[in-house]
Formats: C-alpha cells, structure tokens, sequence
C-alpha cells in the first residue's frame, strides 16, 4: 500500500481507521460514509502521531472504498458497501500497532527531513550553521523530485518576498510553504 501512495498516504490510513474500528466493536461491513469517518479519525491521529501533516491526509473520495479491494483489504458487498476481509481482520492488532510506524518510515525515507521544516525551532536548529545547512538542502534536494520541487519553492519564495514578490505554487506536493 504504502509502495503505491504517490503523494499522499491514502490506502494505509483507509486501512488502519477500519481496522482500528473492527477491534473496537467488531464491525465488519462499512458504508461509504463510515469508512470516510474511520478514514478522517485516523488520519488526524496519525497526523498526531507524525508530529506534522505533510504526505498524509487528503480529501476523501468514495472511490477509496473500491480501491482498497486491490489490497485484499475490503470487498464490495453492494452501492458503496463494503465488507473487510480476513487477510485484514485475521492480524488486525499486529497491523494497528505496526502502520503507525511503518508510515513514518515511508514517510521519512520518501520525504527526509522535508516534514520537519515545518517547525520554525527546527529549521533555526538546522540553519545554525550555514553549510551545514546548504549540504542538507542538497541532500534532501536529490532525494526526490518532490523534495526538489518543496525545496526549490521555498528558497526562491523567500528570496521574492524581499522585492515585495509572491510566489504561487499549484501542486499535487504538500508542504507548508502556501502551495495550492
């Protein structure tokens, strides 16, 4: 699943709000409209749990619901109703306590230290000294193209606001630097 997730980690987090319901209280069919609360109630846990938003949480579709039977993880039973299948509930509890992890890992070796830059304590932290700090963004820079386009946003914003320029960015990328 994880392998799979362009630019937002989707499929997981669909995954672990239904397997954290089914423990809760068994359930085992779902509609479209709870697997979208499972999916909202997990993605903000997660992103609590991350310590940052970014490459996690987007807006819910109700194809998310058929996508997840690639993953052996949910069978249509009807019109937006789905059924959760063994191979899930089977190693629910070892899955709830392995994909909170498991996707900061993804997350950390797709994005590096990218998140991170979202706190201000951190990015003075990381620009105390100045090469140092340009041999991270180089690093960082080559990690990925989404790396590369982030990065190359930010420095050129930041440059632009000191002639009074804004910069926009519309994008697929998320980061906290006022990308659409």
């Amino acid at each position: 699943m994880l392998k799979n997730s362009q630019a937002k980690i989707i499929a997981p987090a669909v995954a672990f709000g239904l397997l954290r319901e089914f423990l809760s209280n068994g359930k085992l069919e779902f509609t479209d409209r709870e697997i979208r609360k499972c999916y909202t109630s997990a993605v903000s846990d997660l992103q609590r749990y991350l310590g940052h938003d970014v490459h996690i949480g987007a807006k819910y579709y109700d194809a998310y619901g058929g996508r997840m039977s690639r993953y052996g993880a949910l069978e249509s039973t009807g019109h937006l109703t789905y059924r959760l299948l063994p191979l899930f509930t089977n190693n629910a509890q070892a899955l709830i306590e392995l994909m909170p992890e498991r996707i900061r890992q993804h997350i950390e070796q797709r994005l590096g230290v990218v998140p991170l830059l979202g706190d201000s304590a951190k990015r003075v932290q990381f620009a105390s000294v100045p090469e140092d700090f340009v041999d991270l963004l180089r690093n960082q820079i080559d990690k990925t193209p989404a790396n590369f386009e982030i990065i190359s946003f930010a420095v050129l914003r930041v440059h632009l606001e000191r002639f009074a320029c804004k910069l926009y960015r519309d994008t697929r990328t998320s980061a906290h630097d006022a990308g659409v």
